[in-house]
């Protein structure tokens, strides 16, 4: 049997943090390790619930994408955090419902970016997309960031014509 030391701050009001011992349950037989990241259905029925269904649409997209009739889930080369997935998500729609597109930018910016080099090109495209629609809406020099950067993902697809198509919007 493992303890792990927490410090629980300041209790008795004497300026010194107290320490407790707490029994690490992973190590006693038949109790599961708690799970160190929420599922994919967790994550998807708190957006639903949380009353973001655009992100719960986004989240789908990014985690259930089917490829003809088989299912296809890209291999990113770096692991994605769900909760980063969700996080991003959510400020981006509360944003863009809330009136702040710009704002929501940032945040569709910074998922693609997160993404992309994650290694999910397509779910990073996605996304660069979501931006580039916002960004022309607000008639932003952001428009020409995601343009850009739209433009090398085609690129890394091997979609030459198209990068470069995409490439001049971005000037």
């Amino acid at each position: 049997m493992s303890t792990t030391k927490l410090y629980d701050g300041d209790c008795d009001g004497c300026g010194h943090a107290t320490e407790m011992e707490v029994e690490d349950a992973s190590n006693r037989p038949g109790v599961p390790p708690a799970p160190l990241e929420p599922s994919n259905e967790d994550v998807a029925l708190d957006l639903l619930l949380g009353g973001f269904p655009q992100s719960f649409i986004d989240f789908i997209f990014i985690t259930q994408r089917c490829n003809g009739d088989r299912a296809h889930r890209p291999t990113p080369s770096k692991p994605i955090s769900l909760d980063t997935v969700k996080t991003l998500l959510t400020k981006a729609e509360s944003r863009l419902t809330g009136g702040r597109p710009l704002e929501a930018l940032q945040h569709y910016m910074e998922l693609a970016g997160y993404l992309h080099k994650g290694g999910d090109l397509a779910a990073g495209m996605y996304f660069y997309c979501r931006s580039a629609n916002v960004a022309s809406c607000e008639a932003t020099p952001v428009a020409a960031e995601t343009f850009y950067k739209m433009g090398m993902i085609k690129t890394e697809l091997m979609d030459l014509q198209g990068g470069i198509i995409t490439l001049e919007r971005a000037l």
